[in-house]
């Protein structure tokens, strides 16, 4: 029989007072059922272990009967330290549950002294950083998101705001403003972990609850639910939860945002330039439709109000996505002076290698590939995988629309294994520059007009990205030759 005695849950369990074990008991039985069936029995038995002087084998195999464990059955360690898996993790979650009721009492101390001292909004902003360290360090572990719903949920469950008249500094208005900024950097947080999901790690039933309950949790107040904020962020993410984002939805999110930014403290308006921009990418992403001219504005909006820099400084991401946008629409000149007069908002350690790639794209774009390939150095060292990928589809144009066919051939097919051998690579890049590799392959290997013909065809459901528009262009211009 496995040795759970001596596991690494059991002596996990020792850091309990023995007088919470009945508390830990109940959390554990409002787990969801099938992590609650494996770890009651468990958790029973390491408590009644515990309190023995000489440990029972009669109540292991208790315990392997109940869970219907065969000694003999080599799968039963697997199942046992499945078991006792799960156990560990709702001990976790204990923990981090008992951490943030034991927070909230003291904040709710907190409140009250600041309702004295007339201090309203000193102590909002204090509290506010102060529960910021608090929280950070937990959002890294394995409980991070159950930890979220509980400390949204707590938000609601104040005993001040019906035992006060609203006066000037009321207690109550203390809450509704440490409250709403609280819930909108847990909104900020949902938005987030959407976005990472659908673009990243993938979106999955668990992952779709937790951000339902979450989002339920922070509009469950309808004062709250009613916040400007509130509303445009709990509008994004239901859009795009739902898998039905649309340009008419947008157009209300910014006319909604609109109204709040100019009188947002800076971390919100950082939120909703972010969450007005991701929309759209996303919303371009998923649709056939560009949607450079509104993608522009917003990132104008963004220079213009401060909310695309952080600590500072533009990040890469952004600072690429204006010079890829506004060379995409021909809006060359704008791009120009976003190099003039944001390229030192670059963070240094990254400046010397953004702004030559920045410059051979807008001349790639003007017309002069060959000025733009002697920008591209070869020994240049990429930031990330994004940034390898621009300048390789820069080269690509280059080399194909310079004539450079034996470079083109040794390139693609460079890029090609590229792509092979990163597999860690995003999907949402790795599949598009896969497909457009494959098609810039039958362009080059084309001879007559019907081939062409069906390229363009297979082209019409590709999405909307400047690769595939960029093979649009270039099969047209070989059918025209043709005929």
């Amino acid at each position: 029989m496995a040795d759970l005695l001596h596991s690494k849950t059991a002596r996990l369990l020792g850091v309990f007072n023995r007088k919470e074990f009945p508390a830990i008991e109940r959390f554990i039985a409002l787990a969801p059922k099938a992590q609650s069936d494996q770890a009651l029995p468990i958790f029973k038995f390491l408590v009644k272990q515990s309190g023995r002087g000489a440990k029972s084998k009669a109540d292991t195999q208790a315990l392997y009967q109940a869970m219907g464990w065969e000694e003999a059955d080599p799968a039963t360690t697997s199942k046992v330290n499945f078991a006792l898996h799960q156990l560990k993790q709702l001990l976790e979650d204990y923990l981090l549950h008992d951490f943030y009721r034991r927070k909230e009492q003291e904040r709710e101390s907190a409140l009250m002294a600041a309702y004295r001292e007339r201090q309203a909004s000193e102590f909002v902003l204090e509290a506010s950083a102060r529960l910021d360290k608090l929280i950070e360090p937990m959002c890294k572990g394995p409980a991070y998101y159950k930890a979220e719903s509980e400390l949204i949920n707590v938000q609601f469950n104040h005993p001040y705001p019906n035992q006060f008249a609203r006066r000037k500094y009321d207690i109550y208005d203390v809450m509704l403003s440490f409250d709403r900024q609280h819930l909108s950097i847990r909104l900020i947080h949902i938005w987030n972990m959407l976005l990472e999901s659908i673009q990243f790690s993938g979106m999955d039933d668990a992952k779709r609850l937790r951000i339902q309950t979450a989002l339920e949790a922070v509009t469950a107040d309808p004062e709250f639910a009613a916040e400007p904020f509130i509303l445009v962020y709990t509008m994004a993410i239901r859009s795009v939860l739902e898998g039905a984002p649309d340009f008419a939805t947008f157009e209300q999110i910014r006319a909604a945002a609109d109204r709040i930014l100019p009188y947002a403290p800076d971390p919100e308006v950082m939120g909703l330039m972010n969450l007005q921009i991701n929309y759209l990418i996303h919303l371009q992403s998923v649709s056939a439709t560009p949607y450079s001219e509104a993608l522009l504005e917003r990132y104008q909006l963004g220079l213009d109000n401060g909310g695309l820099f952080k600590d500072g400084y533009l990040s890469y991401g952004d600072f690429m996505n204006m010079i890829n946008i506004s060379a995409r629409i021909n809006r060359l000149d704008w791009a120009t002076a976003l190099i003039a007069d944001y390229g030192h908002r670059l963070n240094p350690e990254i400046r010397d290698q953004v702004l030559p790639l920045a410059r051979a794209r807008i001349l790639y774009f003007k017309g002069d590939p060959a000025a733009a390939l002697r920008l591209l150095n070869p020994s240049r060292k990429a930031l990330n995988d994004a940034d390898k990928l621009f300048e390789k589809l820069l080269r690509t144009y280059c080399y194909y629309e310079l004539g450079q066919d034996d470079l083109l051939d040794a390139h693609v097919e460079a890029f090609r294994k590229f792509i092979l051998r990163h597999q860690n690579l995003n999907e949402v890049i790795r599949k598009p520059v896969s497909e457009f590799l494959r098609l810039l392959r039958r362009l080059l290997q084309a001879t007559d007009a019907e081939q062409l013909r069906a390229l363009q065809t297979e082209l019409v459901g590709m999405p909307s990205i400047y690769p595939f528009e960029w093979l649009g262009k270039q099969t047209q211009l070989r059918l025209d030759r043709l005929n």
